[in-house]
């Protein structure tokens, strides 16, 4: 096999700040303690990077699978922070396009996507207050071109619209990255981290003409050792139904499958108040007790 590839970036920016600890050499961090020390001791990193557009190609020469590969991407923004405090990574970034031809591929492949974003956010060392967590994901407007569609769905089974992922959850919890680190080296116990809120701001997906979409909050007893969930989280889902349709007559799904999926749709969402439309009320209460839809499952 020969591959030969070519990638250009334009306008490439990245700044990098980093500070070092008051006493403590570097070369004398020689344990997670020492580590620990250091960090308390004002070790921290800043990147910051930013970019234009970049355009690449992949040219592969092989009996088994020559391909051809084209990709443009819009430009983009990321920072990075680790300090005692806080690790936190942030990325956005625009459209993408990729483009695949191949002698073994009855059809090109071409994929789009609008916007993306990636984030996440955590406490390093445990403090008497509880740090800021989260995780951030959205894709939006990835499509496939209709020729890589008609390659397993001929008859236009399934809708073409373009999908859509977003998850954005956040909250507070105790967590010492540095005690585990120390507890793995010397085969104690580590400390349980200590979730105290979770706020499920986002949670959707539109795929083939089908949606989720949920959102929630809840609390956390840490009194019993583990975290005790309170609170409730609200799901719709539409075009479920007819996603499953589509699927059986694509053949990528079997009706025992089918009819396994809608029994579980069945057992823990109901009926919306549009065509092909389910909920679920999912509630965490006192003494672990779960209920969806007012039905206790734990």
């Amino acid at each position: 096999m020969k591959q030969t590839t070519t990638s250009s970036t334009a306008d490439v920016e990245m700044s990098f700040d980093f500070a070092l600890p008051t006493t403590i050499a570097l070369a004398a961090l020689a344990a997670p303690a020492d580590f620990g020390t250091a960090l308390q001791e004002g070790l921290s990193v800043n990147i910051a990077t930013k970019q234009g557009d970049s355009t690449g190609t992949m040219v592969q020469e092989s009996p088994y699978f020559p391909m051809n590969l084209a990709i443009k991407a819009g430009g983009g923004e990321a920072t990075g922070v680790f300090n005692k405090d806080k690790f936190s990574i942030q990325s956005t970034g625009a459209g993408l396009e990729i483009e695949s031809t191949s002698a073994m591929m009855p059809a090109p492949v071409k994929i789009t996507s609008g916007p993306v974003v990636v984030g996440l956010t955590s406490p390093v060392m445990a403090t008497e207050a509880a740090g800021d967590y989260g995780f951030t994901m959205k894709l939006s407007q990835f499509s496939v071109n209709e020729e890589a569609w008609a390659m397993f769905d001929p008859g236009g089974a399934l809708k073409r619209d373009p999908a859509d992922l977003a998850i954005d959850v956040s909250g507070k919890t105790k967590l010492d990255f540095i005690a585990i680190l120390q507890a793995e080296e010397t085969g104690t116990e580590p400390p349980v981290p200590a979730l105290e809120t979770l706020d499920i701001k986002e949670l959707t997906l539109k795929v083939a003409g089908a949606a989720l979409a949920g959102t929630g909050a809840f609390t956390f007893d840490n009194s019993m050792g583990m975290p005790m969930p309170l609170g409730e989280a609200n799901v719709t889902v539409t075009g479920a139904n007819a996603l499953i349709d589509g699927l059986i007559k694509t053949g990528l799904m079997a009706e025992e499958d089918a009819m396994g999926a809608r029994m579980m749709m069945g057992a823990f969402m109901s009926p919306g108040a549009n065509p092909d439309e389910l909920t679920s009320k999912i509630e965490a209460k006192p003494g672990f007790e779960i209920y969806v839809n007012g039905q206790r499952v734990q």
